[in-house]
């Protein structure tokens, strides 16, 4: 995960109960109108989870901010632009309904298909379905050595500066 120099965040606690094959960590930034959790999330590939996994992995500890999950998630499904759906695709779709989570960037294809192996798209943004329309995903033509694209997210907010106003209580002639 990379984070704009400007951004003032908080490295927040992560479930340690996920599951072991489960990474994550959760942020919070704080200098914004309201703030907003970022859930960085890598999932080994070759272990099915289940759908009570995945729920444990889209639940974001109680906490009341508005919460976006990043990652390499190793879960296949044609909704987000894979070739075919797998197991874990499938129940991690399920819990992304249950919580009104949509995928940004299903137009992208992260993972390079390489000698017997095809594109996928298994790097996700996923977040609330209300801010569909205030996210803007796009894949870099720069793999950076690695034998995925990185994926960016825009979304505009407006930064939180906090403003006083002095006051005197001096008489005016």
């Amino acid at each position: 995960m990379v984070i704009h120099n400007r951004l003032e965040f908080d490295i927040l606690k992560c479930q340690k109960d996920t599951h072991e094959s489960v990474e994550r960590l959760d942020i919070t930034i704080k200098n914004f109108s309201e703030k907003v959790n970022i859930v960085a999330v890598y999932r080994r590939p070759g272990i099915r989870l289940s759908k009570s996994t995945w729920r444990k992995i889209f639940t974001n500890n109680e906490n009341t901010y508005k919460t976006y999950y990043v990652g390499d998630f190793n879960a296949h499904n044609t909704i987000w632009n894979c070739g075919d759906t797998d197991r874990n695709g499938e129940n991690m779709c399920e819990i992304m309904c249950e919580r009104d989570l949509v995928c940004y960037n299903e137009d992208t294809k992260s993972r390079m298909g390489m000698v017997d192996q095809t594109s996928n798209n298994l790097d996700l943004i996923l977040g609330p379905i209300e801010d569909l329309d205030n996210i803007r995903t796009y894949q870099l033509q720069d793999s950076w050595d690695s034998d995925y694209y990185p994926i960016i997210m825009d979304y505009e907010i407006t930064n939180y500066i906090k403003k006083t106003n002095r006051i005197s209580s001096s008489k005016t002639k």
